[in-house]
């Protein structure tokens, strides 16, 4: 029993910090304990595929995982990548669609899984579960159209030092961006985010440090000059 306790701590402490949860009190989310399950992933298990009827909502206990689509070329392309406090996929346990992408483990992954009923019932009942459940949807919407902007307006090396600038400020929590910091992703994984193949990327990375902006070795990546690599990503001197 004293084990049970444990995870139930557990399991309330990881919804307290999840985006859409995170302003009810524990007492208030208590109910959910007795509604959802644990699943277990091994990294490469396919959580589901885009297309399929949505059963619920996933929320990231520990691990990583990675949302994408296969193109008409067959290619993939990342959407999105979720660690520990993530929620996955509020669409379709919204709009009563099947799952928008598919989603596979990282790494070995811990999920909680909540049938998209009681999600909503919760919603319902609790309405700053709702308020925040429209406050994220929004975030994935404006996210979504910062995505489709830069396949349309920037070339792959602007997608890049986008990409580049965005791990810094996640590593840097809020704190001054790292000078130096290790990739997370393969060429090949990059490419699959900014949706184009692994040699442009190459070419990408060697035209940054041809401007003195990014110099990479191997995944150690250092960045000499955010300001004109944030100037660039953004579609200044796109002709470069």
């Amino acid at each position: 029993m004293a084990g049970a306790g444990k995870r139930d701590e557990h399991r309330i402490r990881v919804l307290s910090e999840t985006a859409l949860f995170g302003r009810l009190s524990p007492d208030e989310l208590t109910p959910l304990l007795e509604r959802c399950r644990e699943v277990h992933f091994e990294p490469g298990d396919l959580i589901f595929s885009a297309g399929e009827v949505s059963r619920g909502l996933f929320v990231v206990m520990s691990g990583r995982t990675r949302a994408f689509r296969h193109g008409s070329d067959g290619r993939e392309q990342i959407i999105h990548e979720d660690g520990p406090a993530a929620t996955f996929p509020e669409v379709a346990v919204f709009d009563d669609g099947p799952y928008p992408s598919s989603v596979v483990a990282v790494e070995v992954s811990e999920l909680l899984f909540l049938p998209k009923n009681e999600v909503r019932q919760f919603c319902v009942n609790h309405p700053a579960a709702a308020l925040a459940a429209l406050k994220l949807l929004s975030a994935r919407l404006r996210r979504t159209t910062r995505m489709v902007e830069g396949f349309a307006l920037r070339n792959v090396s602007q997608r890049i030092g986008e990409y580049l600038l965005n791990r810094a400020r996640e590593l840097s929590a809020g704190g001054e961006l790292p000078m130096e910091f290790t990739l997370a992703h393969t060429n090949q994984e990059i490419a699959d985010s900014v949706g184009t193949v692994r040699e442009v990327v190459s070419r990408s990375f060697s035209k940054l440090q041809q401007f003195g902006w990014v110099v990479k070795t191997g995944r150690r990546v250092c960045i000499r000059n955010y300001a004109a690599l944030e100037g660039y990503s953004q579609g200044e001197d796109s002709d470069i």
